[in-house]
C-alpha cells in the first residue's frame, strides 16, 4: 500500500510548537506515512532553543531547511515563500500540514500555488488574541485571508475551535478537535541534588514555572504576583525556567521590587520536568495558549497548578479539582491563589493527583497521533 506523503511546515521552532511536531512526526504510523519537515535551521532569535534539525535528524525524519524568520520581512518571506514552493513543485505530497503564525501563512499560500490537494492548519494559539487595537485586527485579517487556503483547522483545544469559529475563521464543518498529548512520565530525580544545584532550601516551598519571557506569556504579572506572596510568605521560593526578549526586564523588575534573592532564574533548560519535581505549585500567567505543554507535563508529575483562564488553559485546568483559574493580567487574584495551595498543602495534594489522572485519561499521546493519522488518511484518500 502507497505510503501517504505529508509535509509539515513550521517556523516556530521552540516551546511548545516544537515539542509538538517532535511528538507527531516521530511517532506517526512509518509503514503508513512518509513525513518530511520544512523548518528553519533555528529560530532567530532561538534563546538557547537550537536543537530541533539535530533531534528530527537523529530520528530520522526528513528534513529541508527553509529559512523563516518570525517577524514580518517581505524580503526573507518571499524568499521562504519561493523555497516553499519549489520544494511542494519538486515533490508530490498528499497532504500540506502548516503550524503556526509564519509557517501557516507562508505554507498555505505556497501550498495553493504549487496546486497542492489538501491543506491542513494548526495554529498553536491564535496570535491575533494577545495584540491591541489596530496590530490585532491586522493579524486577524491575516489569519482569515489564509483560512480560505484550508482545508481543515485542527484545534488543540475546545477553546480554540471556539475562537476559531466565533472570529469566522473557519466554518464547524472544518474543525476538528485534536489536543494536545504527552507520553506518561517517568522520572527518577535526585531531589537532593536538583536543590543543590538550583541553592533551594529543601525544608521551603517552591514555586515554579517554566515559560518563555515574551509578550504572550506575560511575565510581569507573573512576577508581580510572585512579589506579593513573598510579601505573606516570605519563606517561597520561586524558580523560573525560560528565556526570551523580556528576561533582562524581569530581572531588573525583580531587583526593583526587592525579590531578586528569593528567584531562581534558571534560563532555556533541557530537563524542565525533571525541574519541575522540585516544584509544590506549578503557575503560569499567559494572556492565551492553544493547550499549553507545560500545563500538561505539571500536571502529569502530580503538581497543583494556577493558571489564568484564557483559551488553552482553561481546558486543562479544572477549576478547584485539578487546579486553579484566575482572570489574566491580574497580580493579586494570581498571587492569593498561590497562596491558598500554599497554606491548604492536603487540597494540593489532592489537585496535583487529580491532575495526573486526568492527564493520563485524557490527554494522551496515543489519542493525539491516531486521531491526526484519521484527519490525514480522510484528506488523502479525498484528494486521490
Amino acid at each position: 500500500m502507497k505510503r501517504i506523503r505529508v509535509l509539515e511546515i513550521m517556523e516556530a521552532t521552540g516551546g511548545g510548537t516544537k515539542k509538538h511536531l517532535e511528538l507527531l512526526v516521530t511517532h506517526l504510523d512509518k509503514g503508513s506515512f512518509d513525513v518530511t519537515v520544512a523548518c528553519p535551521s533555528t529560530r532567530h532569535p532561538s534563546y538557547g532553543d537550537e536543537s530541533i534539525v539535530a533531534e528530527l535528524q537523529a530520528a530520522g525524519v526528513r528534513t529541508h531547511i527553509v529559512e523563516m524568520c518570525k517577524a514580518i520581512a517581505p524580503a526573507s518571506d518571499l524568499a521562504s515563500f519561493w523555497q516553499l514552493w519549489s520544494l511542494m513543485r519538486r515533490d508530490s505530497f498528499d497532504v500540506i500540514h502548516t503550524h503556526s503564525s509564519k509557517g501557516g501563512f507562508l505554507g498555505r499560500f505556497a501550498a495553493r500555488c504549487a496546486g497542492a490537494n489538501a491543506v491542513v492548519h494548526t495554529a498553536h494559539g491564535f496570535y491575533f488574541l494577545g495584540q491591541p487595537g489596530f496590530n490585532r485586527v491586522f493579524y486577524l485579517g491575516l489569519e482569515r485571508l489564509a483560512s480560505r487556503l484550508t482545508d481543515r483547522f485542527i484545534a488543540v483545544s475546545e477553546s480554540e475551535k471556539t475562537v476559531a469559529i466565533e472570529h469566522r475563521l473557519f466554518r464547524p464543518d472544518q474543525v476538528v478537535v485534536i489536543e494536545n498529548g504527552i507520553e506518561p512520565a517517568d522520572l527518577k530525580v535526585d531531589i537532593g541534588r536538583r536543590q543543590q544545584e538550583l541553592g533551594l532550601e529543601p525544608d521551603r516551598p517552591v514555586v515554579g514555572t517554566v515559560s518563555r519571557f515574551n509578550p504572550q506569556k506575560d511575565p510581569v504579572t507573573l512576577l508581580r504576583s510572585f512579589a506579593l506572596v513573598s510579601q505573606v510568605a516570605t519563606e517561597v521560593q520561586f524558580v523560573w525556567c525560560g528565556n526570551g526578549e523580556l528576561k533582562p526586564q524581569i530581572e531588573s523588575l525583580a531587583w526593583n521590587l526587592g525579590i531578586h534573592e528569593h528567584i531562581v532564574f534558571t534560563g532555556y533548560r533541557e530537563d524542565v520536568l525533571e525541574l519541575m519535581a522540585l516544584f509544590d505549585i506549578f503557575v503560569v500567567s499567559s494572556l492565551f495558549e492553544g493547550l499549553p505543554y507545560t500545563l500538561l507535563e505539571a500536571m502529569s508529575v502530580g503538581k497543583p497548578v494556577v493558571a489564568t483562564d484564557v483559551v488553552g488553559s482553561r481546558d486543562a485546568v479544572v477549576h478547584g479539582k485539578t487546579g486553579l483559574l484566575v482572570p489574566p493580567q491580574d497580580p493579586s487574584a494570581l498571587a492569593e491563589a498561590v497562596l491558598r495551595l500554599i497554606r491548604s498543602p492536603d487540597e494540593a495534594r489532592r489537585m496535583g493527583q487529580a491532575g495526573r489522572d486526568l492527564v493520563a485519561r485524557r490527554f494522551t499521546l496515543k489519542r493525539m497521533i491516531t486521531r491526526t493519522e484519521q484527519v490525514y488518511r480522510e484528506l488523502a484518500h479525498r484528494s486521490g
